[in-house]
């Protein structure tokens, strides 16, 4: 073989890469895992997607080196991969490590530490969030507070704690701008906090436990998400903040939901729901349709749009899919057309005609009728607008961060039901042009 007919050869076979919000497809598989000994309730990274960091059930805030973890100075061992597709093989690479903890109170007895020792008490770390250059962060806890840490310096010295909520802080967003700073509480309220003077500024109402806080594209709108299912678009600007409230009423869903995602265009939202769909709503004009997922795939804990508009990442209790917008669940028949086949090669003629002479004439029954329709059921093609993300493989998830070409998701029930499988998994994003 000429080296010339090899060159092609290979031409032929690569895959052109395309930028990631032109793409026509994307190809994501999981290269590296971030081992956690319990679940997983929130992350967050810093600017360019230098540190990762994880806030556990166990009460630990962890923080992960992504350039190492990518380039694979820490390779997960044997006992680590199990449960793991073959293409993860990295490990990620572990930092440092705080508690979570709450405040003293004098009147209170102080419980037992983590590690078995007499002090304050731990807490799960039901939210947290940093900032972009990882100078500080702020985690939520059991109580109601929330503790800011800084993390240049003496990591994990907590330097102040914001006390206002009466129950678990369960989502944390810090605003544009990096001066403020806005959490959600299973006490039904919305909190604005200012981190200079380190107090409230605002407070609105939730509709019940918030789930989830997501500031829009352009960074005007704040989306908070309830437990009841309703989705609330604020405008922290307005004396009257709540702009729009979509219920899961208009599209006739079960009241729960824990995560939503704009849409990529920032005119519309989807929304994950328990009952194996996703609603999408429209800012303007409400409830479009619900995207049915494959059957007894279980609730829809997290929804993540993929920047070419055409994509969206869906988390169900099953598996992880990538949706295609552009398709619908549809069932395609290949069946054969009966007034069409000689009566000696149809399936379901009563009586098979053996000789060569004249075919006898054939009348429709019953029972005729209900043969041709089970062999069109076997013969049935299901269409399915969805591929399946390798690596998670059963429970809740908890987050989805995505940065250009990398992306990360994982896994915990964050206080509510169901199970979760621990994992912290990092993802590498191909862009494909057809």
């Amino acid at each position: 073989m000429t080296e010339d007919v090899v060159m092609q050869e290979e031409a032929s076979t690569k895959v052109e890469q395309v930028p990631i919000h032109e793409a026509a497809k994307y190809d994501i598989i999981p290269v590296a895992a971030a081992p956690h000994i319990s679940g997983i309730y929130a992350i967050a990274v810093t600017k360019n997607f230098r540190w990762l960091f994880t806030g556990g059930e166990d009460g630990f805030v962890r923080k992960f080196d992504m350039t190492a973890t990518l380039n694979g100075e820490s390779m997960l061992t044997m006992n680590q991969k199990q449960g793991l597709t073959e293409t993860v093989q990295r490990a990620g690479m572990l930092v440092s490590a705080w508690e979570n903890e709450e405040p003293r109170q004098l009147d209170v007895v102080d419980s037992q530490r983590s590690d078995g020792g007499e002090g304050p008490k731990t807490s799960p770390v039901y939210s947290v969030d940093v900032h972009s250059e990882g100078v500080w962060c702020i985690g939520g806890t059991e109580q109601g507070n929330i503790n800011l840490w800084t993390v240049r310096h003496k990591e994990g010295k907590t330097i102040h704690t914001f006390k206002a909520h009466k129950n678990i802080v369960s989502a944390l967003k810090i605003c544009p701008g990096e001066r403020q700073f806005v959490s959600g509480s299973w006490d039904k309220t919305l909190k604005f906090w200012d981190l200079d003077s380190g107090q409230q500024i605002r407070e609105i109402a939730a509709t019940s436990h918030v789930t989830n806080l997501v500031y829009h594209p352009e960074e005007q709108y704040l989306m908070a998400t309830n437990f009841d299912g309703v989705v609330q678009i604020l405008d922290p600007r307005n004396h009257a903040p709540i702009v729009q409230q979509l219920t899961p009423q208009m599209s006739g869903a079960p009241p729960w939901a824990l995560s939503a995602c704009w849409r990529t265009d920032g005119r519309g939202i989807f929304v994950g729901r328990r009952n194996e769909c996703v609603d999408e709503f429209d800012i303007s004009h409400g409830f479009i349709q619900a995207r049915k997922m494959a059957k007894d795939s279980g609730a829809v804990s997290l929804v993540e749009a993929l920047p070419n508009g055409k994509h969206l990442l869906c988390g169900s209790n099953d598996i992880v899919r990538l949706w295609d917008l552009t398709e619908t669940m549809q069932e395609k028949k290949e069946t054969k057309q009966l007034n069409q086949t000689p009566l000696f090669l149809d399936p379901f003629a009563s009586d098979l005609f053996q000789g060569f002479g004249e075919q006898p004439s054939f009348q429709q029954t019953p029972e005729r009728k209900e043969k041709k329709k089970l062999f069109e059921d076997e013969n049935e093609i299901l269409k399915v607008p969805f591929t399946v993300i390798p690596g998670h493989n059963g429970g809740t998830l908890s987050g989805c961060i995505r940065y250009n070409n990398f992306m990360i998701t994982s896994s915990g029930t964050r206080g509510w039901a169901g199970t979760a499988s621990n994992a912290c998994l990092i993802y590498e994003i191909s862009s494909l042009n057809e």
